[in-house]
């Protein structure tokens, strides 16, 4: 199922910034900003658009973590009990563990392997890659 959204697009290259004791080391890029710190063995990434929306896209998120993280780290947002909420501003958190400890503290976790599907033989709506990425495997 092709879906009524333009393909995704790549992400410019973050630029580190300051480091601020409370938030951590800031970064930005063109299209997002937020801070890095680290906080035991994980790492906490945060990220505010630049036109500060409430925008929220999986696949660019993705791409950050990658940057900023690594490409071997896993991360996970919480969703927290309404008596927890905080809801301040249009900020998004990823937790970022180093891969399989979220699967193995969790019990949760994907199937081990790699699958991305295109949106031609997609089962959901699904867009479209960036032409100047890999097509992708199905």
């Amino acid at each position: 199922m092709q879906s009524n959204e333009p393909p995704s697009r790549i992400l410019s290259k973050p630029v580190w910034g300051e480091t601020d004791a409370e938030y951590g080391r800031s970064w930005e890029s063109e299209e997002y900003y937020g801070f890095v710190r680290r906080s035991g063995r994980m790492m906490v990434l945060s990220i505010t658009a630049t036109d500060e929306t409430s925008r929220h896209d999986w696949r660019e998120f993705q791409e950050l973590k990658n940057m900023l993280i690594g490409p071997e780290w896993e991360a996970v947002e919480i969703y927290p009990a309404e008596s927890e909420l905080k809801d301040p501003s249009n900020r998004f958190f990823l937790w970022c563990f180093r891969k399989g400890t979220i699967a193995d503290k969790l019990g949760a976790g994907l199937p081990a392997g790699r699958l991305i599907i295109g949106p031609e033989k997609s089962i959901a709506p699904q867009r479209a890659f960036p032409a100047s990425q890999a097509t992708p495997q199905s």
